[in-house]
């Protein structure tokens, strides 16, 4: 892919998830969508059987501390820990066969591309679109759809609402990416699907919580990306 690029005579050094991870399904559902042989061999999962010769660390901070002090070294992490400890993004040939970073746009694109599917989820992973980037994920939160508690349910549901009217910026604060408005739109019509027992729905737009940190892990699609240390 890159036959005029320079690199360095470097033994590469592969750094992976130590302990179960988001990160980790996320990296390698996008190896398995894209390389049929890796799908049958080492497969996809919050912790898998990785080739052997790789270095292992615990968490994205982990990870990117590990990428920073080894030479040659080559990993996968959230791109706010990438930033942080001042590694290098790459650019990644998405399934149109374009090369993009993890942008904020990039990743918006890939939201914006997928279609919310509900008996499924949501899959962000390898999406379509020129812009996307490839290796989007997003965050859950699963509530009842007839709750035995609903009073404690409306109360949840408010809070997200409040969260999906008012988070955005404490969410890219925090080095997460906000759904688009029109994916939050969608979501918040979900939450009418919710009913007491008696079939009613509950009431989420009355008085709204203030606001937590949780927000940020809710409403925001969340990126990996790989960072690297030559």
């Amino acid at each position: 892919m890159n036959p005029t690029l320079s690199l360095p005579a470097l033994k590469i050094r592969r750094v992976v998830r130590a302990d179960d991870s988001g990160s980790t399904a996320s990296f390698t559902e996008y190896l398995s969508k894209v390389d049929p042989a890796w799908a049958s061999a080492i497969g996809s999962g919050l912790h898998v059987s990785w080739p052997r010769g790789v270095e292992v660390a615990k968490g994205n901070e982990g990870i990117a501390t590990a990428i920073a002090t080894t030479v040659g070294a080559i990993g996968y992490a959230a791109t706010n820990q990438v930033a942080k400890a001042k590694l290098s993004y790459i650019s990644l040939q998405n399934r149109s066969k374009h090369f993009v970073f993890p942008t904020d746009a990039a990743l918006h694109a890939a939201v914006k591309s997928s279609i919310i599917q509900r008996s499924t989820g949501i899959d962000f992973i390898d999406a379509p679109g020129i812009d996307a980037w490839p290796i989007t994920d997003a965050t859950y939160v699963l509530i009842e759809r007839n709750p035995k508690n609903p009073d404690r349910v409306r109360s949840v549901l408010r809070f997200f609402y409040w969260a999906f009217l008012r988070g955005d910026a404490m969410a890219s604060e925090s080095g997460y990416v906000p759904l688009p408005a029109a994916i939050q739109a969608r979501v918040v019509g979900m939450f009418r699907e919710v009913q007491d027992q008696q079939g009613n729905t509950l009431d989420f737009m009355g008085a709204q919580t203030h606001g937590s940190a949780v927000l940020a892990g809710w409403q925001n699609a969340s990126r990996n990306a790989v960072g690297a240390s030559l």
